[in-house]
């Protein structure tokens, strides 16, 4: 696809979005619909803005969008959400592929449309109420967005392949950090368990375009020693082995159990809390193998009793999977995990982490704290099989020798590893009960 005929499908896009919700007006539903939100949701001065913008969705400033203070399409009813989702559609449009020196947009806005039109075929009735207003059209639309979505993966991905690294900037659009492919994956599988009903053609499933040599995943592993993969699987099973023993015999009572937890999270109302419960029949730990199918929030939502009973199940999950080489693999649950055991939550201390874990004895504490250790060995056992190199990129106005390229890259590496986080949560907490 060239240039030309990728902003003639975006300009088309943005025409039928517009034409789609015309006479779609913020009405006395919709009024209620954004008076519901709580103020913890939504700051009042914002409440506030949005009521006073106009009765039509084309006034929803820009910059209130951008500036991403709430996930509004999220907070609000079927009502709220049918008038403001067309503002975000259409911001999101014109905004995605900006080109300017700097990316100046929160990532949030555009995750808030991402997150709420990405569902699988385990859709909670929340959401399905949410499009309950829309018409035939208006879901069409919504259909077209995401194939777009798809085509934009593929067609950035063509642009990046025939650069030169070294020579030319970073697209500086709005690009999810999961890379062009697994967020294609993501779309597309969207697209297939629901959206693609309301499409007049079936979807070609088509893998993603693999047209260079020199992409990650195109040649991402490398096989380390042999003897080095044996003591690292080692190590793993006797954490695996100790986390068994550790928390052997825990039992949930009344505590939460894991598909109350997911529709918690789903914002579920009682009664549908109450019928997912029933489908929790376990009595031990060690059945539950559903785990890595929630959000990153899943054991968040868990009481006191709940998050003893799952965090094993949680844990010896993480240990299996870790190391999935499968490219198309994703899962909020490491995640989930990590904020729980105060290596991904950036404001978490010791006595935060103790408060969660005060029912927890001092073997079970150690045997986290242990896996808290064993995080390390993860990423070295990762950075091993690693045939990957960053291409280092020097801007020629930076002033500075050679030094100054050795610091950009040990603060790139720094940034992006957790290895910081994890030492944090040692010193600040998990480290005593090594």
């Amino acid at each position: 696809m060239t240039r030309e005929e990728y902003e003639a499908k975006k300009q088309t896009l943005l025409t039928e979005v517009e034409r789609v919700f015309e006479g779609v007006e913020r009405d006395e539903k919709v009024t209620q619909s954004l008076k519901d939100i709580t103020s913890h949701q939504i700051r009042d001065e914002d409440r506030a803005l949005l009521l006073n913008a106009g009765k039509r969705w084309q006034d929803v400033p820009d910059k209130w969008i951008q500036e991403a203070r709430t996930s509004l399409l999220i907070d609000v009813d079927a009502h709220g959400f049918r008038f403001y989702l067309p503002a975000y559609l259409s911001w999101f449009l014109r905004f995605m592929d900006y080109e300017g020196s700097y990316f100046p947009f929160s990532s949030s806005a555009f995750r808030c449309v991402l997150c709420i039109l990405m569902v699988d075929t385990e859709m909670h009735d929340y959401r399905l109420k949410k499009f309950s207003l829309l018409d035939s059209e208006q879901k069409k639309i919504i259909a077209q967005f995401l194939v777009f979505q798809c085509e934009r993966c593929i067609f950035h991905f063509e642009q990046d392949e025939m650069k030169d690294p070294l020579l030319e900037p970073e697209f500086l659009g709005y690009r999810e950090s999961l890379g062009y492919k697994n967020t294609y994956l993501l779309y597309r599988r969207t697209l297939y368990s629901h959206w693609q009903q309301f499409l007049e053609v079936d979807l070609v499933r088509a893998d993603f375009p693999y047209t260079a040599s020199s992409r990650r995943w195109k040649s991402m592993w490398k096989v380390p020693e042999q003897q080095k993969v044996k003591a690292y699987e080692a190590k793993k099973e006797a954490l695996i082995a100790e986390i068994e023993r550790a928390f052997d015999g825990i039992k949930r009572g009344d505590g939460t159990t894991l598909n109350e937890a997911y529709v918690i999270d789903d914002y579920g109302e009682a009664e549908e809390q109450a019928q997912a419960r029933l489908l929790d029949t376990d009595t031990r730990w060690q059945d539950v193998t559903n785990v890595g199918g929630g959000s990153m929030w899943t054991l968040s939502m868990m009481d006191a009793n709940g998050f003893r009973y799952y965090l094993p199940a949680f844990l010896i999950w993480c240990l299996h999977f870790t190391d999935c080489e499968e490219e198309d693999f994703y899962s909020e649950t490491f995640d989930g995990v990590d904020f729980m055991l105060g290596i991904r939550s950036y404001d978490a201390k010791g006595f935060i982490l103790e408060e969660k874990f005060r029912i927890f004895d001092e073997e079970q504490k150690r045997a986290i704290a242990h896996f808290v250790q064993f995080r390390f060995e993860q990423l070295d056992f990762r950075d091993e099989r690693l045939n990957f190199s960053r291409p280092l990129i020097k801007n020629e106005d930076d002033e500075g020798d050679e030094n100054d390229v050795d610091e950009e890259e040990n603060n790139f590496e720094e940034k992006y590893s957790i290895r910081k986080d994890i030492q944090r949560a040692l010193d600040t907490y998990w480290g005593q009960f090594l």
